[in-house]
């Protein structure tokens, strides 16, 4: 009874659209759980989706790491079975014949070269030389080819590998040469490069002016007509004295041994190796020949400061001075040293105010002038 009354209650309570809008909102919540239900699931397959799919691309790396690894291994070990199986091919293919010339090929061309090496050095063509000269300025060509004693019947090969010798006999037989080279241009083309001794002056003979080189040697005599412009005559007796002049001259500067027009003994009883260089601007300079390397290149310092034609004394110092002075000098000291009468009465005596006036005037003469002299601390330095 109580049941009835409820349901009776609950009738007169809810009209039928409230009891439709009821039973929709329920269907409603139920598709909603149901959706959310099937979202979560289907969210949960993705999420187990990816996860397997990361754990079997990390699973197929590894694995491809040492599969890779090991492809690397195979390959070159491969194409080496691949070459073997290609090479035994090969062999399957060759005859006996083949396989024999195969081994004897290298053999057959060592022995042909050296049959046709031969054949070449037997025929006339291994001798074949064509000689060029080149740098001849005193020397004859003629000379020298005759001097480097190559014969015809050389190999040329000889003069390719060994060119010392003939280089060597061309030095010795030659006084002019200084320095030879063979070079070879192919095919048989041999060039004799030659480098001659610089002239360093001329000594006037009977026969002409004899070169004397840088060497100290003496060649051939030429005419006055083959002389340079501008040439150093030396005019000293003594071999020696010579070639230390000469050997001194080619280490020294070139511009300066150019400007001496010659070289003259000018010995005293303090200085026996004095030398007389005049030179080309007119001055004369006088010098020891034992310091000629040291007190001569001061003369380039010293020539701009004179005023005319000098003599510049380095024999005891340095300082300039001029040929009147000196004869001055000269004729004072030979007028003192005049023998005395037989009568006992010198002119000297007769005229005593005369003898000191030219005393004076020597003592002078002879004195430094600051233009014209050079401190001996410099040339000593």
């Amino acid at each position: 009874m109580a049941k009835q009354k409820k349901e009776r209650k609950d009738d007169t309570v809810l009209t039928e659209w409230q009891k439709r809008n009821i039973e929709f909102l329920k269907r409603k919540k139920k598709e909603e759980e149901e959706k959310k239900k099937l979202k979560q699931e289907l969210q949960e397959e993705k999420r187990a989706q990816i996860r397997k799919q990361l754990n079997a691309g990390s699973d197929e790396e590894n694995a491809k790491e040492p599969a890779a690894d090991e492809q690397k291994k195979k390959k070159p070990a491969k194409k080496r079975q691949i070459k073997k199986q290609a090479k035994q091919k090969r062999k399957k293919h060759l005859t006996k014949k083949q396989r024999a010339w195969r081994k004897a090929s290298p053999v057959m061309v060592v022995s042909l070269m050296v049959l046709l090496f031969s054949l070449f050095l037997i025929s006339p063509y291994s001798k074949r030389k064509i000689l060029n000269v080149e740098g001849l300025t005193h020397a004859l060509e003629e000379d020298v080819l005759a001097q480097s004693k190559i014969s015809d019947s050389d190999y040329f090969f000889s003069l390719i590998f060994q060119p010392a010798p003939y280089e060597q006999a061309i030095k010795q037989a030659n006084m002019w040469v200084k320095k030879a080279a063979i070079s070879y241009s192919f095919p048989n083309i041999f060039t004799i490069k030659i480098k001659e001794y610089d002239v360093v002056g001329y000594m006037q003979t009977d026969a002409g002016y004899q070169p004397i080189l840088e060497n100290g040697k003496h060649a051939a005599a030429v005419n006055i007509t083959e002389l340079p412009d501008n040439y150093l005559i030396i005019n000293l007796e003594n071999k020696d004295d010579i070639q230390t002049l000469v050997k001194t001259f080619a280490s020294m500067d070139k511009d300066l041994i150019s400007n001496i027009k010659s070289v003259d003994p000018a010995a005293t009883s303090a200085t026996a190796d004095l030398l007389s260089l005049t030179m080309y601007d007119g001055n004369i300079v006088k010098v020891p020949l034992s310091e000629i390397k040291t007190k001569l290149p001061y003369y380039s310092k010293i020539k701009s400061t004179l005023s005319e034609p000098s003599i510049i004394d380095m024999e005891v110092g340095l300082f300039a001075t001029t040929a009147a002075i000196e004869e001055a000098a000269e004729t004072a000291k030979e007028e003192q040293s005049e023998p005395v009468p037989e009568d006992g009465e010198s002119t000297a005596d007769e005229n005593p105010e005369t003898q000191e006036e030219s005393a004076e005037e020597a003592a002078d003469d002879t004195q430094e002038t600051p233009a014209e002299s050079v401190p001996e601390a410099e040339a000593e330095q």
